[in-house]
C-alpha cells in the first residue's frame, strides 16, 4: 500500500511501515520489568508505540477509504461495460466483480491491516494498564504516605 500524504506530499509504504511497527510491537510483549525503574521504561515505550500506532491507523484509514473508492469505481465501470452487452444482469454483475478483483484484494488487505494494527493497539494498551495497576502496587508497598497523619 502505497499513500501520498496530502497535507505534506509524503509518500508512505504502509506494507514496510507496518512490518515495522508490528515487530516493535512484538518485541515489547515478552518484556517483564524486574525493577521499578524498568517498569517506568516500559510504560514509556508502551505510550510511545500507542502513538505510533495511533499515526499509523490514521494513515491506513486514509488508504483504505481510497481502496473502497477505487473498488467502487473499477466495479461500476466494469459493470457500465458489461451491461451494455446483450448479458444479463446477473452475468455482467459476475464479469465486472471478475474485473474488479485486484481491486477488491487490494481493498480486503488494506482492512486486514487496519484491523490487525487496532488488535496489537488494544493490546499494548492491556498491558499498559495492567502494568499501571501494578506499579501503583509498588508505589503503595514501598511508600507510606497512605499512613502519615498530619
Amino acid at each position: 500500500m502505497i499513500l501520498v500524504e496530502t497535507a505534506t506530499g509524503e509518500v508512505r509504504d504502509l506494507d514496510a511501515e507496518w512490518e515495522q511497527l508490528r515487530d516493535q510491537a512484538e518485541m515489547l510483549r515478552p518484556r517483564r520489568p524486574d525493577t521499578p525503574l524498568e517498569l517506568d521504561a516500559l510504560l514509556r515505550d508502551l505510550e510511545d508505540m500507542g502513538f505510533a500506532i495511533a499515526d499509523f491507523l490514521r494513515a491506513v484509514n486514509d488508504a483504505r477509504y481510497d481502496a473502497e473508492v477505487e473498488y467502487s469505481n473499477v466495479q461500476n465501470t466494469a459493470l457500465a461495460k458489461h451491461g451494455e452487452t446483450i448479458r444479463s444482469v446477473t452475468i455482467a454483475r459476475a464479469m465486472s466483480e471478475l474485473d474488479a478483483s485486484d481491486a477488491h484484494a487490494a481493498l480486503l488487505h488494506t482492512k486486514a491491516v487496519f484491523h490487525h494494527a487496532e488488535d496489537i493497539n488494544r493490546a499494548l494498551g492491556r498491558k499498559h494498564f495492567g502494568l499501571m495497576n501494578t506499579n501503583k502496587g509498588i508505589q503503595g508497598m514501598t511508600s507510606n504516605w497512605h499512613r502519615r497523619t498530619p
